[in-house]
């Protein structure tokens, strides 16, 4: 499983309303084909606060659930 594709390889983005368009810009693993999110979800069995992306393929119609963690960025 690539980035993502798991609970413990969650997609790094600093705001929840980013998960939408991260999880749409991905392609489709099958196919590569376009990604639409469909709704998301709070994961809360994790040790950190995650989100999940459920979406669907437009070409193929594959399912895909892609984790994503809310990490704001560090000031230096």
């Amino acid at each position: 499983l690539g980035t993502g594709g798991s609970a413990k390889r969650p997609i790094r983005v600093p705001t929840p309303t980013l998960v939408k368009a991260s999880a749409e810009a991905l392609p489709c693993p099958l196919c590569t084909g376009r990604l639409r999110m469909s709704e998301d979800e709070i994961d809360r069995s994790a040790e950190a606060l995650l989100r999940i992306a459920h979406c669907k393929c437009d070409s193929c119609g594959a399912p895909r659930k892609i984790w994503f963690r809310i990490q704001a960025p560090v000031a230096n």
